[in-house]
């Protein structure tokens, strides 16, 4: 039976919960096919050009918000550097300055 036969006569079918229970065991960490592997940098670059520009669907983006939002966020909790609060202060001070001026969207058009 060809790989094409088999994938047609499987398709539409359910597992057991059991079954889907092994399968995730069987593919999951040091057993993962690629467990421990790297990919190059020619791959890695493939990969990133492949990928640019593919828009995720509204249902997939609330997913990833989500999965990062609250105590989830790798940084919740942890407080942002001095120096870092004074760059967005002075970009904040900017942006309003400018807008409060009507300069803002004549300086994005001549960037």
């Amino acid at each position: 039976m060809t790989r094409a036969k088999q994938s047609k006569s499987h398709t539409g079918k359910r597992l057991k919960e059991e079954t889907k229970r092994k399968l995730s065991f069987a593919n999951s960490g040091e057993r993962h096919y690629c467990f421990g592997k790297h990919l190059s940098e020619g791959t890695k670059r493939k990969l990133s050009i492949i990928n640019t520009g593919k828009r995720l669907n509204e249902k997939t983006r609330n997913k990833i918000s989500e999965s990062i939002r609250g105590e989830k966020n790798p940084n919740f909790g942890k407080p942002l550097p001095a120096e870092h609060n004074k760059k967005l202060q002075t970009g904040r001070v900017v942006y309003w300055t400018m807008r409060k001026a009507g300069q803002w969207f004549l300086s994005l058009d001549s960037a």
